[in-house]
């Protein structure tokens, strides 16, 4: 990473809105650790910041999302509300679940999440975890518009999430036992692990 680039970015950009997206693995590992141990800190408190792919192959690096949060926030000089992580797979044909300022995730208008007994597929109680089945409108070139995933995810409330947003509010729990890794953070994991 060229830190100085970097830099001068942030002295460019430091009034701007600025979008920033990347793997939240890569973003840990390639922003992060870095900028944290050379005590770089960069001033972009309009940065918005997306991230997805999780941790997969990467589980012994794991943190959790507040501290992720806090410390990304740290290094860019934003605001920890300003960053946020979304749920979604390019089966679902660009439907994506981001999380809400109380750190749990929704279905946009067009899409529905249902959160499935592993056992029954029934749908789980408020409280309860499951399967994650994705919903969604906007397929129509094959057969997407239920997808049950290999995703266990916790139902928060079926309606009344504490940000004021209607309908199932749920957190992501991470991969069904023995479920292949797949997804884009997953290829780039690979990709970055044989450069």
């Amino acid at each position: 990473m060229d830190q100085q680039k970097l830099r001068e970015f942030a002295e460019t950009h430091r009034n701007d809105e600025v979008l920033v997206y990347g793997f939240t693995f890569i973003l840990w590992n390639h922003l992060v650790r870095p900028l944290t141990a050379e005590s770089i800190c960069l001033d972009l408190p309009n940065v918005h910041i997306l991230h997805s792919g999780g941790w997969k192959r990467l589980q012994d690096q794991a943190v959790e999302k507040s501290v992720f949060n806090q410390q990304l926030a740290r290094v860019v000089g934003c605001s920890p509300d300003r960053i946020i992580d979304f749920y979604g797979m390019v089966e679902s044909v660009g439907v994506i679940f981001p999380d809400c300022p109380e750190g749990n995730k929704h279905s946009p208008i067009f899409a529905d999440v249902i959160v499935r007994d592993p056992l029954t597929l029934s749908p789980v109680a408020a409280g309860e975890h499951g399967i994650v089945q994705v919903c969604s409108v906007l397929p129509t070139s094959f057969p997407g518009n239920l997808l049950l995933t290999e995703d266990l995810a916790q139902v928060i409330a079926y309606d009344g999430c504490p940000c004021g947003r209607r309908g199932i509010s749920f957190r992501f729990a991470g991969r069904v036992p023995k479920a292949e890794l797949r997804g884009c953070g997953n290829l780039e994991t690979k990709r970055t692990a044989a450069n």
